[in-house]
């Protein structure tokens, strides 16, 4: 008989030593052959030194975790960088050499920092005078190739997110491109990792284009060569994001593709005006904004295109397919009640996907659910986003509440559950989780395309989750909705006067109620 070890978390008794019995991270099984659990020998008896093993290799999965995380934020941020940039980053060895790679070249300017005093020596024949200056002017030109290269390099480093240290004392890097601006403005405006990322793809593109010029030497004319480019380039879907900008214009025209909407080609423009203007009013490295007061015109398209490039809505028939759809998923799932929320009240998908538990509240006699930025996890489009729903009777009937309730009793913290299917495939229920970009929502959009839409045969062009809210829109409008209260509810300012829609509370909870019941049958049939 052997002596019984005190109990450790992590560990079990065999024999006479403990053995590891420590859950392997689902995200890391895969390397394990799929083993759910990490097992094996700790040759001790020693409850200290058991303990001691055990944290080692709970380490081991964190840091194992971490790294799978940075290769793969690592893998979708390589997609921000340009043709050239990925040749370069593959010809270093990868983004883990970067650092060594710039502490490389950062040793050679400083070795060649320097001129060559020589005034003061008479003994220099003038033949040795001459040499040594073409040999100062060959280490200058040398020394300026070896800072463009460091600038390269610095700026693959910062769009792959990798930290870069400061330069030696002393050393001066030289030259302001718009990375460089675009890196002080983010961090100025606290941006998002998704809107950093939209910012950082048309850094991108406009490379591609132009090349990195430095930013003094900018001119207007560039922004309106980019505008132009832009009217041939294919929206950024599957090949198109990872080709250069004429390779994906080329493809484009090949397969008769539309190009991006005036919309995607204006917000690229705002962020190349917005660059500049930081530039000057923030960082004062250039003398004058040459983009300032930039305006582009519209692109003609074919009725057809332009038509085909919208986001359409759903007709109450095909609502009432997806509902009656959505009735056949876990109950204690966001697919069984995702539809239903976005049919009846024509809120966004973002904005349901990230609610919590406390957002759905008693107001009175009024039960709500509430869009807000209240949590630190959540967002919301714009100031108008912000607003106060009673809960319409078709979520009451179909149990909404009572889910709620459900989740608050068990202590969740997000409204949401979604079934997660491990290595091993095996289906279990997780609260909702941010992708890296923060959004709730990716996952669920992914399985409402595969699970409910093309099973039923809604896949015409503009066809997706957003088409609820169009849906919602028309019906509002038979219903002879109040202009007021539909944009109350929809949370938009449509056609209200910006400084008047900013005043007044958002109260008129049972004139929303009255309002959404009146919708109700025109959604769906």
């Amino acid at each position: 008989m052997f002596t019984k070890l005190p109990p450790i978390s992590g560990a079990q008794q065999r024999g006479a030593v403990y053995h590891f019995n420590i859950p392997i991270p689902a995200q890391l099984r895969h390397s394990y052959d799929g083993k759910a659990a990490f097992r094996g020998t700790m040759k001790t008896a020693d409850p200290k030194e058991a303990e001691r093993k055990v944290r080692a290799q709970r380490t081991i999965f964190d840091q194992q975790l971490a790294d799978k995380a940075r290769n793969e934020d690592r893998a979708r941020l390589a997609e921000l960088l340009t043709e050239d940039q990925k040749a370069k980053l593959d010809s270093i060895g990868g983004a883990d050499a970067l650092k060594a790679h710039i502490a490389e070249l950062r040793n050679i300017v400083a070795f060649m920092t320097g001129t060559i005093d020589d005034d003061g020596d008479e003994e220099i024949d003038e033949w040795e005078r001459i040499h040594r200056r073409a040999q100062e002017r060959s280490d200058a030109a040398f020394r300026d190739d070896m800072l463009a290269e460091t600038r390269r390099v610095k700026r693959i480093a910062a769009t792959l997110e990798e930290e870069v240290p400061d330069p030696p004392k002393g050393v001066d890097e030289g030259v302001v491109s718009f990375h460089d601006v675009a890196e002080k403005f983010m961090t100025a405006r606290s941006y998002t990792v998704h809107n950093r990322e939209k910012v950082l793809y048309t850094l991108r593109r406009w490379t591609e284009l132009h090349g990195d010029i430095p930013i003094e030497k900018i001119e207007r004319r560039h922004l309106n060569e980019f505008d132009e480019a832009l009217k041939e380039l294919p929206p950024a879907l599957g090949e198109h994001r990872k080709l250069s900008f004429r390779k994906s214009v080329a493809k484009g025209k090949r397969e008769g593709a539309v190009p991006i909407s005036d919309k995607s080609r204006a917000t690229y423009l705002m962020h190349m005006k917005s660059l500049t203007g930081f530039a000057l009013d923030k960082l004062g490295v250039i003398s004058t904004d040459p983009f300032v007061g930039y305006t582009t015109d519209k692109t003609k398209q074919k009725a057809s295109d332009t038509k085909k490039a919208k986001r359409v809505p759903f007709s109450p028939a095909q609502v009432r397919q997806i509902l009656d759809h959505a009735k056949t998923f876990d109950a204690s799932t966001m697919d069984h009640w995702m539809p239903l929320l976005a049919a009846f009240t024509g809120a966004r998908q973002e904005e349901l996907a990230q609610l919590t538990v406390d957002d759905v509240v008693l107001i009175g006699n009024h039960w709500c659910i509430r869009i807000t930025d209240m949590d630190p996890d959540q967002k919301v489009k714009n100031l108008h986003s912000l607003r106060t729903l009673p809960i319409p009777p078709a979520l009451v009937d179909a149990g909404f509440l009572d889910y709620a309730q459900r989740r608050r009793q068990a202590g969740a913290k997000m409204l949401w559950q979604e079934t997660f299917t491990d290595k091993r495939k095996k289906t279990r229920l997780q609260d909702v989780r941010s992708d890296r970009r923060g959004r709730f929502a990716t996952n669920y959009g992914h399985r409402f395309r595969d699970k409910v839409r093309k099973p039923l045969g809604l896949t015409d062009d503009g066809m997706t989750f957003h088409s609820f809210r169009h849906t919602w829109a028309d019906a509002a409008r038979r219903a002879k909705l109040d202009p007021e209260i539909r944009r109350m509810i929809a949370g938009r300012l449509e056609d209200a006067d910006p400084v008047e829609a900013d005043y007044g509370g958002d109260d008129l909870l049972a004139e929303k109620l009255e309002a959404l019941k009146a919708v109700a049958p025109f959604v769906a049939n």
